[in-house]
């Protein structure tokens, strides 16, 4: 059987925690940014839809239950864990599969992903240079190409 792997070129590494794992991302994806993008809307936006949850869920009236958590404590810890899932599903469109499970572990809390892209600002700070960088790379091939045409 033959076999086809196409090298990664310009792979930026991050090692995520003690386990040595990592996530990669490559500079040169004109997409990386409005990935980026999209991933922190998405979690501002899942933010905002818990916090109108949570206002609805605290005007019901409240009943106690047999086991730990009354009626609404339980429905409040099933929409953060919804939410955390959403969340969780959106970085990883962004920063690869299982990401927050390599960064995060089985742990959730509140702030966690402001955290997160706060610890990663300077990686983008790293990448931002090379997207610029490919920007112009593609600006001048196509400026070579049209003054090869004249």
């Amino acid at each position: 059987m033959e076999k086809l792997r196409v090298a990664r070129k310009n792979e930026y590494v991050i090692e995520v925690n003690d386990k040595g794992e990592t996530i990669s991302l490559n500079p040169d994806d004109p997409e990386l940014m409005l990935k980026c993008d999209n991933a922190l809307q998405k979690v501002k936006k899942f933010e905002s839809e818990m916090k109108i949850e949570e206002q609805i869920i605290d005007k019901r009236q409240d009943e106690k239950t047999d086991y730990l958590l009354s009626k609404n404590d339980r429905a409040k810890a099933e929409l953060l864990a919804k939410t955390f899932k959403k969340m969780r599903e959106a970085v990883n469109e962004f920063l690869g599969k299982d990401a927050c499970q390599k960064i995060f572990g089985d742990t959730n809390y509140i702030g966690m992903f402001e955290d997160l892209f706060e610890q990663l600002e300077p990686h983008f700070i790293a990448l931002k240079l090379n997207a610029e960088k490919l920007k112009e790379e593609i600006v001048n091939k196509y400026t070579d190409e049209d003054e090869e045409e004249l």
